[in-house]
């Protein structure tokens, strides 16, 4: 299982899934969201993947948590 944090376009965790890996693609704002949720469906993966909200700040106690904390990870996937 592999989370990705910033997924943005999703293209690095979409490839993911379709090299077999069981990915948790993850944002924050809205519309990225929308379009990853769309993407995973165009590119045929949506049963290796799930989309989800994430407040990265939020879950660090950077400010009051939003969301409930991710279940462990084998690796972790992020996009500079």
């Amino acid at each position: 299982r592999v989370l990705e944090l910033g997924s943005g376009l999703g293209v690095n965790g979409i490839l993911a899934a379709k090299l077999g890996a069981k990915i948790t693609l993850s944002d924050y704002f809205p519309p990225l969201i929308e379009n990853l949720e769309r993407q995973v469906v165009a590119n045929g993966v949506a049963e290796k993947c799930r989309v989800v909200h994430l407040n990265w700040a939020a879950e660090a106690g950077i400010e009051a948590p939003t969301s409930t904390r991710a279940p462990d990870f084998s690796n972790l996937l992020g996009n500079l």
